[in-house]
């Protein structure tokens, strides 16, 4: 068996389902909004294309 540091363990093991299926639902949350509203913070959290140089005259 291969001893993996903390941060591995933290994220890759023991997961429970419930926390499987709550973090894949918080996901999926996120890219359905960011499909429909690009613009809004979460869209732009998500990593949205944000354009500050069309705003100038």
């Amino acid at each position: 068996m291969t001893k993996h540091n903390w941060f591995y363990s933290q994220l890759f093991t023991n997961w429970k389902r419930f926390e499987v299926i709550y973090v894949t639902i918080l996901i999926l949350l996120q890219l359905t909004v960011f499909a429909i509203v690009p613009d809004s913070p979460i869209g732009m959290i998500s990593g949205s294309r944000v354009s500050f140089a069309s705003s100038t005259a």
